[in-house]
C-alpha cells in the first residue's frame, strides 16, 4: 500500500469514524482538548500535531497508529490491505534501524 495515494484529508473521517464507534461524544475530549478543537478536526479545517494525535487516541483508548492507519486506509478494504499495510511498515522500519544502526 503505498502511502501517497491516500491524503492526509481523511483524518477528520477516521476520528469520528473512531469516536461514534466507540460511542464518544466530543466533550470526552475535554482533557485532551476542547470540543471545539475536536470538531475543527473532524471537519477538516485544522491537523493535529503527533502530541495531539497521541492525546486524542488515549481518550478513545486506542494506540495512536490505529488512527492514523484508519486515515490512510482504503474504505473497506481492511482486510485486502491488512497484511499488506503490516508488511510495508514492517520493512519500513527494518530498513531505517538497518540504517542507523539500531
Amino acid at each position: 500500500m503505498d502511502s501517497t495515494q491516500h491524503s492526509a484529508h481523511q483524518f477528520p473521517q477516521a476520528l469520528k469514524r473512531a469516536r461514534l464507534a466507540l460511542g464518544l461524544p466530543q466533550e470526552a475530549f475535554s482533557l485532551a482538548s476542547s470540543r471545539t478543537y475536536v470538531s475543527t478536526l473532524e471537519r477538516g479545517l485544522k491537523s493535529p500535531t503527533l502530541s495531539k494525535i497521541d492525546a486524542l487516541a488515549q481518550v478513545l483508548g486506542l494506540h495512536p497508529l490505529t488512527l492514523l492507519t484508519l486515515a490512510y486506509l482504503p474504505d473497506g478494504q481492511f482486510e485486502a490491505a491488512q497484511a499488506a499495510l503490516a508488511q510495508q511498515v514492517a520493512r519500513e522500519v527494518r530498513l531505517v534501524l538497518d540504517k542507523t544502526g539500531r
